[in-house]
């Protein structure tokens, strides 16, 4: 995409570590107490159309708790299918 815009120069360990952000990205304010008053009596397990690479990552960077991480396509339903929500 860089190459598309004519973005040139910019260092490979740069474009490593943007090309990383998505595993970098903070929570909501509230959302690390939010996620851990809600396991006291629940259990955390994000769905995501996202890799779980991706995911593990962004739980580690900011302490979000979970206790597993599923992805898409292990329930074979995708957001925003109704089925993803029932339980």
């Amino acid at each position: 995409m860089l190459h598309d815009f004519g973005v040139t120069g910019i260092p490979e360990v740069e474009l490593k570590q943007l090309n990383l952000a998505w595993h970098r990205l903070a929570p909501w304010p509230d959302g690390v107490s939010g996620l851990r008053h809600l396991k006291r009596k629940y259990v955390i397990t994000p769905l995501s159309n996202r890799n779980i690479s991706l995911m593990t990552d962004l739980a580690r960077y900011e302490g979000l708790p979970k206790d597993c991480i599923l992805r898409a396509e292990l329930v074979r339903h995708y957001k925003p299918d109704p089925e993803v929500y029932i339980s």
